[in-house]
């Protein structure tokens, strides 16, 4: 297992880096990528942020991230929380595979302990 931080992803402003990140496609399903902060999916559900979370929904590895300033929070909101490697976590939509950590909680990743 590995775990790589980013940041600012802010929605679509910024996919070209993961997009454009080669290391990304040598990862496996045991693998993370947390975005830190102004991850901004969802925004608008446009056609072109549809297809960017569709990409990242298809990443070998898992797409986790904490909020920033930059989020839709109105949606979040509404989204359920979830029991998740021992914190709690949203999933962007029932069948997604993207978790937003909850701020507070501390979870186990194969047997590292990340505190959010």
């Amino acid at each position: 297992m590995t775990v790589y931080v980013t940041g600012d992803i802010h929605g679509g402003l910024d996919m070209q880096k993961l997009r454009d990140w080669e290391l990304g496609d040598s990862l496996g399903s045991d693998d993370y990528l947390i975005i830190a902060g102004d991850f901004g999916f969802p925004w608008d559900f446009s056609a072109e942020e549809c297809a960017d979370i569709a990409w990242m929904e298809s990443r070998p590895y898992t797409v986790l991230f904490v909020d920033g300033n930059h989020e839709r929070f109105d949606h979040w909101a509404e989204r359920p929380m979830e029991p998740w490697h021992g914190g709690l976590t949203q999933r962007l939509s029932d069948t997604s595979s993207i978790r937003r950590l909850m701020r507070g909680e501390v979870f186990e990743l194969d047997g590292k302990t990340v505190f959010i």
